[in-house]
């Protein structure tokens, strides 16, 4: 048995996810286990309990995104075939950046690490 580990980055490009997911249904599919580690950030200006409370309302709706993706299409692999764990949410590494720019929304993200069991 061996594992494979990789990584998406979901910030708002939602057609690659969905590939993603896409490709999650054909891996469930084929008797393959995965588990989706969730991990979110936020921007490091504004309050840190906010951005705490942020993270994980990223983090849910990701989760939920994922559950109720196509019609629910992965529903039926949930908890037997496919894991989801929501990690501790993150604040990105302080920068100078105004809150209004486009470089803010890398920092503004939900990680997916995916472990593949074979």
């Amino acid at each position: 048995l061996s594992n494979i580990s990789m990584k998406i980055t979901v910030n708002g490009a939602f057609e690659s996810f969905n590939r993603f997911l896409d490709k999650t249904l054909m891996l469930l599919a084929s008797s393959q286990k995965l588990t989706l580690k969730l991990t979110a950030f936020t921007s490091p200006t504004g309050n840190q309990k906010y951005n705490q409370k942020l993270a994980i309302r990223r983090q849910e709706s990701v989760k939920k995104y994922i559950e109720n993706y196509d019609s629910g299409k992965l529903k039926p692999y949930l908890h037997s075939k496919i894991v989801i764990e929501l990690l501790s949410p993150e604040i990105s590494e302080s920068q100078t950046y105004n809150n209004e720019t486009p470089e803010m929304s890398p920092l503004r993200r939900v990680d997916i690490s995916i472990l593949i069991e074979k």
